[in-house]
């Protein structure tokens, strides 16, 4: 299993975001720093021979509630 905490959060109850879970063990976990308008990416892989590169994007939305 590959999971991502965000430490940064001073919040208590930190809950990791799931990323993947691979068949066998995990051999290789890389981050990948992007530029502001390229998305970071994690890339993983496993023994079985599968490699994941993942997008992580993080989305912003602000709310108003209009009466």
């Amino acid at each position: 299993e590959v999971a991502l905490w965000n430490l940064a959060d001073d919040d208590s109850s930190i809950v990791p975001l799931l990323v993947c879970i691979h068949g066998d063990v995990v051999t290789t976990l890389m981050w990948r720093e992007r530029t502001i308008n390229e998305p970071h990416l994690l890339i993983t892989s496993s023994a079985d021979g599968y490699i994941f590169i993942h997008k992580l994007t993080t989305n912003f939305t602000t709310a108003s509630l209009h009466i």
